[in-house]
């Protein structure tokens, strides 16, 4: 017999389907070879049909649809009741099922598909059927015991036969013309079958687990794969069926072929069970293909390329499904890392006899659990041997892609990106798939054109041409696409640098998900405007790490989008009661960017705003999102932060969260007061370690110039002092800027910093008023260079164009406040500076030199007027003469409002003098409906003055100047009533 229509006439024809459990003509073995025949030989049967069609003509049935056939024969129907029966007698005691014929049983029904899954026999007990209810009370209750399961099994097989006799009446009512029984049999059989079908194999576990001892290791073998691929697997029995398999194999009774050992590696992988006995295989199978004696040599040589495969998809996705992470000295760990190590060497060997979806899954492997991956601490022996596997895998898969289907393309380049491979071997590859994809594009799913584009852009594989051509797919089926394969998509883009036209999202009134396409709109724009869209629409759906890589591609790309980042905002804080998703969900890597997305958000000021710095970044945050909500966003961000423990946050991740905060006004104490001890106890550990080797120290305690200078500038910018940080910094940055002399080595400063963020840390120092006498030299050094060292040298050194702008304002105002508050440094700018040491064609000096007054000076001044006080507006304290410190730099600072003769001043802080405190509670800021520059500004939490504006009110007291300050919410409240504001203005000069 050749098909399944044969076998199953046979079983017809000898009696057995006329009676229950085979009617004497069919005992165990018959009914074990006739469904292992009908399985094997319906997959035959469409390989065969699949091989005798040219490639790319006609369409054939698959595996799946070739077992549909089989399953909607009402003989089929009849062998399945009457196996039931008979597996029912074998627990009464009245047959005996032995082990060969389960283990054929089970790999029959799982190779059929004729079982349900767990979740789809929820949903039937939750939905039973008319006649069966008694046979879908689910799985842990049918398995109770196994006389209640051989019940459930003889009842669900009886109500098999009803039906079947049923749809045989109605075609004998119909006629002998009616031709459409095997529909019947699909739409009222099938149901009761599947239940049935799944019945049998639960009962089949049940046996299993009472006869372990008789099974032999490929009978084990197969029962792990028959219950993992029919998604029926009960974790507890898999593993009596792994430690018996382990045993076994173990004490030599008989070997575990590679077959067998693949197979049940790829059953606890695609089962997700866990427990003692996969860990038992993992270690035997790491043991027995080590390759270190010539058994094991010889075994490992034994697997065919598929076995390998699997076996390494099998070990690095139980790895990765952990809950805990793996340590090196891990169980687990160090089997599946020497699992790979055979399959690694055996890619190497025999690249050429892998075919492509062997070569994908093998690549996925060794990325998914990043093996020898620097990152990962992997040995160099290991690393060595990723980079040949990586570049075997190259040369054999480059030939052929043309014969990888779009998911391996996907899981290939996936790898490759992960594995931060690269070179000529790995570009012609990623030739290759950009080849194919245009090509095939109508045949890769979402997630392929999704993840393809994401490994273009992580290894700086930048073709624009396939990038626009395969966002086609994303701006047409945006609805279609899942988040990740969205988020994914333009965060491609935002890394590759193809971005859209800012200005079109100014307004979106030309986008519209429900219509095609504009011929008039870039295909850019139209992805990024897509994704917005899902993202607002839907964003419950959207994970945490998805949200973030959203947000982050607008703001990477400078693209402004109000809409989205305020509704993002509001499904993360939630309404005005606090309730929201919250960070929960968040990496701390996701916390950290979503903080820097909002922030960089905030920067990209609106065209039409006339405001400038500091404060249009306020505006920009408070008129997008609002003040309450980003208040309650941070604030919510900040206590998730504190609920995980800062000890998590890798340093960019506190670095960026500390940024954003300062960049936005807003300080959580409780939250910078943590990281203040998180970053010093760091510090302080590393610099401890440094006589350790690399691998003994810890990436988390190592903190870049950038992230050391991003973190001090943030508690700077923010006024919050943490004596144990600024202590923690001096011996950290001298450590990394020193060389073996233990002398400044201009190098080793080049290295670790730009001139930016040595000048944002000299700055952040006078703002905190501790000048580590050693360290800031150092840091001088950079920024200067040695004594007569000129802008040029410089500029070489430190590898860049110039000082910018904002790096001159940091240095200028340092070396102001050095002068007045510690001469004895000795700290001195070149004579001209800063003619010359700027960016060429960047005209800071004349912006240096522009000031606008806002209007609520200008109200705040003619007030003062009014009641006498006679003063000069922005009066620059150096163009007075009459300050005899030994300092040129007063021409740097000024007055809002100035009484020269009596060195009285009174400074006129607006909204960008200030900082919000979040978590607490605090002075509230209330403005009144017409008050300059103060519309905008409900603070509902503390008010704090900022560090910029704490440093110039120290440094003017140091000068000799008294210095009264007019809050601008204070001014606010006096509304237009001008005799209000003249009483306000009499009581401050008389505090003065």
């Amino acid at each position: 017999c050749s098909t399944p229509q044969e076998i199953l006439a046979v079983f017809s024809s000898s009696g057995a389907a006329r009676g229950t459990a085979g009617n004497g003509a069919f005992n165990s073995i018959n009914f074990s070879t006739c469904l292992h025949r009908v399985a094997k030989t319906a997959a035959q049967a469409s390989t065969r049909q699949r091989m005798a069609e040219p490639r790319g003509k006609g369409r054939w049935p698959s595996a799946r649809k070739a077992a549909a056939l089989v399953a909607s024969d009402a003989r089929f129907g009849v062998l399945l009741a009457a196996t039931g029966e008979a597996l029912a007698e074998d627990v009464r005691g009245k047959s005996a099922y032995g082990s060969r014929e389960l283990s054929n049983i089970a790999w029959a029904m799982a190779k059929l598909g004729v079982c349900l899954g767990k979740d789809r026999y929820e949903i039937y007990a939750k939905n039973p059927i008319k006649g069966v209810e008694q046979n879908i009370d689910g799985v842990e209750e049918e398995l109770t015991t196994t006389e209640a399961a051989a019940k459930r099994l003889l009842a669900s097989a009886m109500a098999v036969r009803k039906e079947i006799v049923a749809v045989g009446m109605a075609k004998r009512e119909r006629g002998p013309d009616a031709d459409n029984q095997g529909e019947e049999v699909r739409n009222t059989v099938l149901p009761y079958q599947t239940i049935l079908a799944s019945q049998i194999l639960d009962m089949i576990g049940v046996l299993v687990a009472k006869k372990i001892h008789v099974f032999n290791a490929q009978e084990l073998a197969n029962l792990l794969w028959a219950f993992a691929t029919a998604n029926r697997s009960d974790p507890e029995l898999f593993q009596i069926i792994a430690s018996k398999l382990v045993q076994v194999a173990s004490q030599g009774i008989q070997m575990a072929k590679p077959q067998e050992m693949s197979n049940s590696v790829w059953a606890f992988a695609t089962s997700g069970a866990r427990g003692e006995g996969h860990l038992e295989l993992l270690r035997y199978a790491a043991k027995t293909m080590r390759g270190d004696t010539p058994v094991s040599a010889s075994f490992v040589q034994s697997f065919k390329p598929q076995e390998l495969s699997n076996t390494a998809w099998g070990a690095a996705t139980l790895l990765s499904r952990r809950e805990t992470p793996a340590s090196p000295d891990d169980p687990e760990e160090t089997a599946v890392a020497e699992i790979l190590r055979s399959v690694g060497r055996a890619v190497v060997n025999r690249a050429d006899a892998f075919k492509p979806q062997e070569i994908a899954n093998s690549a996925w492997a060794f990325a998914t659990v990043l093996f020898g991956a620097e990152e990962a601490g992997s040995s160099p022996a290991d690393a060595a041997l990723r980079r040949e596997v990586l570049e075997a895998t190259a040369r054999t898969a480059t030939p052929r892609l043309n014969r990888f289907s779009p998911q391996e393309l996907n899981n290939l380049s996936w790898a490759y990106a992960r594995l931060d491979h690269r070179g000529e071997t790995a570009t012609r590859l990623f030739d290759g798939v950009s080849v194919e994809m245009g090509r095939r594009l109508n045949r890769f799913a979402p997630q392929d054109v999704s993840t393809v584009l994401w490994s273009f852009a992580t290894v700086g594989y930048h073709d624009e041409e396939v990038f626009r051509r395969s966002i086609h797919r994303v701006t047409r089926d945006a609805q279609r696409f899942k988040p990740q394969e969205l988020s994914n998509t333009v965060w491609a883009l935002a890394t590759a640098g193809i971005l859209p036209d800012p200005a079109n999202f100014g307004d979106l009134s030309w986008f519209d998900p429900r219509r095609p396409l504009r011929p008039d709109v870039d295909v850019v724009d139209s992805c990024f405007a897509a994704v917005a869209d899902e993202a607002m629409r839907r964003p419950h759906e959207f994970k945490g790490q998805e949200l973030k890589d959203v947000l982050w591609s607008f703001s990477k790309g400078g693209v402004r989008h109000p809409d989205l980042f305020k509704a993002v905002a509001g499904h993360l804080a939630g309404r005005s009661d606090g309730a929201g998703r919250g960070f929960h969900d968040f990496s701390t890597q996701g916390i950290g960017n979503t903080a820097w997305a909002y922030a960089k958000q905030a920067q990209l000021v609106d065209a039409g705003s006339k405001s400038t710095g500091r404060l249009a970044t306020y505006e920009s945050s408070w008129v997008d999102i609002g003040g309450d909500l980003i208040t309650r966003l941070f604030q919510k961000l900040g206590d998730d932060s504190i609920d995980r423990g800062l000890s998590s946050f890798k340093p960019q991740d506190l670095s960026n969260t500390c940024w954003a905060m300062a960049t936005l006004g807003v300080v959580h104490r409780r939250f910078f007061a943590l990281v203040g001890e998180e970053v010093a106890g760091r510090l302080d550990r590393d610099v401890g370690g440094a006589g350790k080797s690399p691998t003994r120290r810890s990436a988390m305690d190592e903190f870049g110039g950038q992230e050391v200078a991003n973190i001090l500038w943030s508690f700077a910018t923010l006024n919050f002092s943490s004596d144990r940080l600024v202590g923690a910094i001096e011996p950290y940055v001298l450590m990394k800027c020193m060389g073996p002399s233990l002398q400044a080595d201009d190098r080793r400063i080049a290295m670790e910093f730009n001139r930016q963020e040595l000048a944002n840390l000299v700055w952040s120092f006078s703002v905190l008023e501790h000048y580590p006498e050693e360290l800031i030299k150092v840091l001088w050094r950079g920024l200067i260079g040695k004594e007569g060292m000129g802008p040029e040298a410089q500029r070489q050194l430190m590898d860049d164009e110039g000082l910018r702008r904002e790096s001159v304002m940091s240095i200028l105002q340092f070396q102001l406040a050095a002068d007045i508050e510690v001469p004895h440094l000795g700290i001195k700018l070149p004579p001209g500076f800063p003619v010359g040491w700027g960016i060429e064609g960047d005209d800071y000096l004349s912006s240096m030199g522009r000031i606008n007054i806002s209007a609520l000076q200008r109200s705040v001044s003619r007030a003062f007027a009014r009641v006498g006080y006679d003063h000069a507006e922005e009066y620059i304290i150096g163009d007075s003469g009459g300050d005899v410190r030994d300092t040129p730099y007063l021409k740097y600072i000024s007055i809002d409002l100035a009484n020269e003769e009596e060195k009285v001043g009174v400074e006129v802080d607006g909204p960008a003098h200030f900082i919000n405190v979040i978590d607490g509670d605090g002075d509230r800021a209330v403005p009144a409906a017409d008050g300059p520059d103060s519309r905008i500004f409900d603070w509902k939490g503390g008010r704090q003055t900022n560090g910029p504006t704490a440093l110039k009110h120290r440094l003017l007291t140091h000068l000799g100047w008294r210095v009264a300050h007019v809050p601008f919410w204070e001014w606010g409240e006096l509304g237009n009533d001008t005799q209000k504001m003249d009483e306000y203005c009499l009581n401050l000069i008389e505090e003065l």
